[in-house]
């Protein structure tokens, strides 16, 4: 019995000891193994390239220095504006902001928007850009490029201070970022409030703008109501047409039925809309057709200042609009964006 009684313990310590010769796989191993075999191969294939490593562990592969304001970090420079194109490690395309890339993978819709995008860096609770994405844009300047190998730890929203730390947490697969820095911003609200005045100043350089002393907001008034146009009464369904654009003319709604077709926006139905008008200091209540549908503030306000028979421009920035999400896809995140609203005469309406 004692003999037998030794030949177990002995053999749990022998299963012990094997166990403790092999540590648990970490979260990320698999892919950290995978990116260092791409990494050494791809390195051979490619010496042109740099190779340059980040504290982070990404690698950047080209850099062209460009000539503008110098990037520095999230709180330095909490907004950029670029271009780029995502792929992963095969190449293959996961995501652009360039229409002709968007049409050589047949993902192009001509509704969409393709263009420069606001990336917004810090960490405060709102929508921040990923932590490889951030480190990618320190150091550079505005006008330069980069094409950089992203770890799959750094692809999250989450911030830490050491590359252990990343590396620690559950990664997504590795990507290749192609970027170009079209612009930056410490403060988003002055950057399109002067995007909106340079626009207004091109469009209608003679215009005396009403601000209302709304920041960020502003209307022009193309056509005058009647003289005889009379107040609209609260509750009143008062009828309209529309155009929503973006300042680089991007079109992305209206009631028009041709400027719909021509811009392939697909409705269910064409023609002026009605809204459930109320007065001007509940503008934010106004509601649109039988579902009593929301509006953006910007376009309520603009609302609240005119009258049937008028025809304006409103044009506001994100805080009125769509804020720092956008609508995808065709509003990006942080647009100032522009209606040309005509309120329809009742006449017009029933005709």
């Amino acid at each position: 019995m004692r003999k037998r009684l030794i030949l177990v313990l002995g053999i749990a310590a022998a299963l012990a000891a094997g166990c403790a010769k092999s540590p648990k796989e970490g979260p990320n191993d698999a892919e950290i193994r995978y990116l260092e075999s791409w990494v050494i191969s791809q390195r051979a294939k490619h010496p042109e390239f740099l190779w340059k490593e980040t504290p982070l562990g990404s690698f950047i592969l080209e850099d062209e220095p460009g000539t503008g304001t110098l990037i520095g970090d999230a709180e330095a420079t909490p907004f950029v504006y670029i271009r780029y194109t995502v792929t992963d490690l095969n190449g293959n395309i996961l995501s652009t902001t360039e229409e002709d890339v968007a049409k050589q993978i047949g993902t192009y819709k001509y509704a969409n928007y393709y263009g420069p995008r606001a990336f917004y860096r810090k960490t405060d609770g709102l929508s921040a850009c990923l932590a490889g994405e951030d480190e990618i844009f320190t150091g550079m300047r505005v006008g330069g490029s980069r094409r950089v190998v992203v770890p799959g730890w750094l692809l999250t929203s989450s911030r830490y201070n050491t590359k252990a730390e990343y590396m620690a947490k559950k990664a997504q697969e590795s990507a290749i970022y192609d970027i170009k820095i079209e612009d930056s911003a410490t403060d988003i609200g002055k950057w399109q409030v002067d995007s909106i005045e340079t626009y207004l100043r091109r469009r209608y350089p003679s215009a005396s703008l009403d601000t209302t002393g709304k920041y960020g907001f502003y209307y022009y008034q193309i056509t005058p109501p009647p003289a005889d146009a009379e107040e609209i009464g609260e509750s009143e369904k008062v009828y309209l047409d529309y155009t929503g654009f973006l300042l680089n003319g991007h079109i992305f709604d209206s009631t028009d039925e041709y400027i719909c077709k021509d811009n392939h926006i697909n409705k269910s139905s064409y023609g002026p809309v009605f809204v459930n008008w109320k007065k001007p200091e509940d503008y934010t209540s106004i509601t649109m057709g039988d579902e009593a549908s929301n509006l953006v503030d910007g376009f309520t306000y603009a609302l609240s200042k005119m009258k049937r028979g008028e025809r304006g421009l409103a044009v506001f920035y994100s805080v009125w609009g769509y804020g720092i999400n956008g609508n995808e896809p065709t509003i990006p995140a942080l647009s100032p964006i522009a209606f040309e609203i005509e309120l329809l005469e009742q006449e017009e309406v029933e005709d």
